[in-house]
């Protein structure tokens, strides 16, 4: 039996057959530049805007940060980090414990989001670059102003440099 004949039997073979390389035709796979590592793409960046106002906030950016780095270093999947977690993704720290101590506001013994979300905003160095590039100064990123900016000065995770002690939040 033919190909064709395969195909022309069965309507619904044909029909599968039709969708599926259709669909692999349409996909279409996004290649970064070298050295653009952790660089966000425009739908990723559609993604971060939580609210869907067409703009980034410091803390929704910092929030995807976190995500970021929690599918690396959260082991059980709580969407936290653990004491435990946090040693094993920082053995050689000295004070790794003291760092952790401090970022942990709540002294629940895990690093939730809203902690990770107040640690990356304090990062000095993340608060200049979001200012820098929010180039019309509204206190968020659109994409444009993302793009003509240096996005490698925001990847900033709980894991960079010194750990930022925030203020704790209000009760």
């Amino acid at each position: 039996m033919s190909t064709t004949t395969f195909f022309l039997r069965s309507p619904t073979r044909l029909l599968v057959s039709v969708v599926v390389v259709g669909l692999l035709a349409s996909c279409k796979t996004i290649e970064t530049e070298p050295g653009e590592t952790g660089l966000i793409d425009q739908p990723t960046f559609a993604l971060i805007d939580l609210d869907n106002d067409g703009k980034v906030s410091p803390s929704e950016m910092a929030k995807h940060q976190h995500q970021e780095g929690i599918a690396e270093f959260d082991l059980d999947d709580d969407k936290q980090i653990s004491a435990a977690e946090w040693k094993a993704a920082k053995p050689s720290t000295a004070a790794n414990n003291e760092d952790f101590t401090r970022l942990d506001l709540n002294k629940d013994g895990n690093l939730n989001e809203d902690e990770a979300v107040l640690s990356i905003t304090g990062h000095a160095p993340y608060r200049e670059a979001f200012k820098k590039m929010d180039t019309n100064g509204d206190g968020h990123l659109h994409w444009e102003e993302y793009v003509k900016g240096d996005r490698a000065s925001l990847n900033v995770t709980l894991f960079s440099g010194p750990a930022v002690v925030p203020a704790a939040p209000a009760p």
